[in-house]
């Protein structure tokens, strides 16, 4: 589990509206497992901005930061585990085949929602998303557009 407060106890799905000049806002992640854990991570708009460095064998870290914002933002936090719960030899069954597109492997992901920061009323842009959102849209017109037929109701309903 990966969880994710500011030093004024925001937590993700809330939203933090900052002055136009901005501010600075402080985030703790905290992730606990039942198997190892890698890095925990602070990822600010897909950018990882820190990192806890924690042992091999640690079930639970915590990571903290201060962030000077002066532009609106999203805020998550991250982690991964290692999965020791398969031996070897019953993970090597899911490898390939049909199946799976991909080996298997023993990382699972945490991910925490976000935390959305407002800066004088803007919230965040982030140029690379906005450019794949658009050629996203764009592709659409490629699509076949299929002709509607009218629902059962709408024939009753005459």
């Amino acid at each position: 589990m990966v969880f994710l407060r500011t030093g004024e106890d925001q937590r993700p799905g809330d939203t933090i509206a900052l002055p136009s000049r901005g501010d600075t806002v402080s985030f703790v992640v905290t992730a606990r497992s039942e198997q190892p854990l890698r890095t925990p991570e602070i990822v600010v708009n897909g950018k990882v901005v820190a990192k806890a460095s924690i042992g091999a064998k640690e079930y639970k870290a915590k990571l903290g930061i201060s962030l000077a914002l002066n532009a609106g933002a999203w805020v998550a936090a991250r982690c991964t585990e290692e999965d020791q719960l398969l031996s070897d030899h019953q993970l090597s069954r899911y490898n390939g085949g049909d199946t799976f597109a991909e080996d298997p492997c023993r990382l699972r992901y945490a991910h925490a929602s976000l935390i959305y920061i407002t800066v004088g009323g803007k919230g965040p842009c982030v140029p690379s998303s906005v450019k794949e959102g658009r050629a996203m849209l764009e592709s659409f017109e490629h699509f076949p557009v299929k002709q509607r037929q009218p629902s059962i109701w709408m024939s009753y309903a005459k």
